[in-house]
């Protein structure tokens, strides 16, 4: 839970920091920006850089816990010969 919630900190400060940093952008160069606009530019910033974060971190739990060995196994000569062999040998049963 503690990891949860300090991922979602770390979102929500990089979403402010890229909405500032748009922000001070958008008013040099002139560009009249809506509420509703920002709003929804805070949010979706928000929700893209969490489902980031939480794609990274599946990537990292896959790999610490060992659900990606299948697929190599799976991509090399030998772990596709070894998968043939056993699926043939289920089919005879």
């Amino acid at each position: 839970m503690k990891k949860a919630l300090s991922v979602i900190g770390f979102c929500l400060i990089i979403s402010i920091i890229s909405f500032v940093g748009i922000r001070i952008y958008m008013e040099a160069e002139g560009i009249d920006f809506t509420i509703h606009g920002q709003i929804a530019m805070g949010i979706g910033i928000f929700f893209t850089m969490l489902i980031g974060f939480g794609l990274m971190a599946l990537l990292f739990f896959s790999n610490k816990h060992g659900h990606d060995e299948v697929v190599y196994e799976l991509s090399s000569e030998d772990g596709r010969k070894a998968y043939k062999e056993t699926s043939t040998d289920d089919e005879k049963e």
